[in-house]
């Protein structure tokens, strides 16, 4: 039996393009089924299997959307949706630009200053309820999903519970559109290479310094992480 050469051979899935698929099919079911604020998702249990993905994959999706502002994941209660998405809006403001690493750094100048002031006006108001619900926040995230690989500049639901932790809705709103513009961005570069452990230490580490009252040295830990940001992405 002779075995033919084939002519063509088969290219791998990148792990961008699974992600970016799951998120769209996650949206996709928030909208068919009509879901509205204080409406419960399925657990990561059920969204992966229905999806054919690993657990790790949808929390880390969710977690986007959590970054997002359009769920809210409520410890031992599962994960709900919140208000409205900005996706129509972020992607309107990209209509006619080209996406590069140009228009990544330039973003990443708007996002470092909106995120400053969130965490400036965070730490005028922050006291131990609002430290508590950062500290879930970070504790949300499960142990596999820091040593999963994936893009570590996905994850935004820290800087999203600062967002709705500093008092300011206009400004958490701005935050909310800035952070949908810096992932349809992303997601459009298809990057997809750092772990998450990283941007999780940092988190931690922005963290312990609001709690233990340096407002300062929470400043320059959370500056430092942003422009961590654009040295990822230089490489």
């Amino acid at each position: 039996m002779v075995t033919k050469e084939p002519s063509y051979g088969l290219t791998a899935i990148a792990r961008m393009d699974l992600f970016r698929t799951v998120l769209e099919r996650i949206e996709q079911y928030i909208a068919l089924n009509d879901l509205q604020p204080g409406d419960r998702l399925p657990g990561d249990r059920d969204l992966a299997s229905q999806l054919g993905v690993s657990r790790p994959v949808v929390r880390q999706a969710l977690k986007v959307f959590e970054g997002l502002g359009r769920v809210e994941a409520r410890q031992g209660s599962g994960t709900f949706i919140r208000d409205a998405a900005h996706g129509v809006a972020a992607r309107e403001m990209l209509y006619g630009l080209t996406i590069d690493q140009d228009l990544v750094d330039k973003l990443l100048r708007v996002r470092i200053a909106i995120e400053l002031q969130v965490l400036r006006e965070t730490c005028e108001r922050v006291g131990p309820d609002e430290l508590a619900s950062l500290r879930r926040t970070l504790a949300e995230v499960k142990p596999e999903d820091i040593n999963e690989p994936t893009e570590p500049r996905l994850f935004l639901a820290f800087e999203a519970a600062l967002g709705q932790i500093c008092g300011n809705e206009v400004l958490w709103r701005i935050q909310a559109l800035v952070h949908q513009i810096w992932i349809e961005a992303q997601l459009s570069l298809g990057e997809f290479s750092a772990r998450a452990s990283r941007v999780h230490d940092e988190h931690t580490d922005i963290l312990r310094a609001l709690e233990g009252g340096y407002h300062e040295k929470a400043m320059l830990l959370f500056e430092q992480h942003l422009r961590g940001l654009r040295a990822d992405s230089a490489l």
